[in-house]
């Protein structure tokens, strides 16, 4: 079932927009945050549209409260700040908790704004909590499927440490036959129903953030 592969996640972006575009059954994303490469900015209104005609849109974020969550943004923040973030004295009432100021919290909380505008979509969305292994999207019977690591290569740019997005994109058809389209599907199925955490709960885990970390 494989039919193509692609370097990075940039190259995949005009091929994810149009598959999306012209979804007629399902669209089910699993991401952080998409914000590297393809943006659920992007997205928001062209799945508005695609709710509003039955298609069955699913979307899985990370929940940034949860201490993978926290060990992930270790890995992609500069040595001092992950200094700050750990010997913070939080027996004490401080403004904001400096995890708060990382980039992987701005764009959960970004994300959480831009949903708001959008009603019908928030409610196709979970937040799970698991270590993030992989990017994937199905649209129809096509499944766009990356790796997730913790390592990154030497060559990164060093203004962008985020490491999600790095390995190749596979595409795969679903067959007949075919085995890797089912262990996909049902990896997105598997992580759906055993999160249990929507926007209004994670509207909830905002309000309590400091408490919570």
């Amino acid at each position: 079932g494989l039919t193509n592969i692609y370097c990075s996640r940039k190259d995949v972006k005009g091929d994810i927009y149009d598959a999306i575009e012209n979804a007629e059954k399902r669209v089910w994303l699993l991401g952080i945050t998409f914000s590297e490469n393809i943006h659920l900015d992007e997205l928001l209104s062209t799945l508005s549209e695609k709710i509003a005609k039955g298609l069955d849109v699913k979307i899985l974020l990370l929940d940034v409260f949860r201490d993978t969550a926290v060990f992930r943004t270790f890995l992609e923040s500069v040595a001092p700040e992950v200094a700050k973030i750990i010997h913070a004295d939080r027996s004490k009432s401080q403004p904001t908790d400096p995890l708060f100021h990382q980039r992987l919290y701005s764009d959960f909380t970004h994300v959480c704004d831009r949903l708001e505008s959008y009603p019908n979509v928030g409610v196709a969305v979970r937040f799970y909590s698991p270590t993030p292994t992989c990017w994937m999207m199905i649209v129809d019977n096509t499944a766009h499927f990356q790796p997730y690591t913790f390592g990154r290569s030497a060559s990164q740019h060093s203004s962008n440490l985020c490491i999600g997005a790095n390995m190749p994109v596979f595409k795969f058809q679903m067959q007949s036959n075919g085995r890797p389209f089912e262990i996909l599907e049902d990896h997105f199925l598997n992580l759906w129903l055993t999160s249990n955490v929507d926007l209004f709960h994670i509207e909830a885990r905002i309000a309590a953030r400091n408490r919570i970390i």
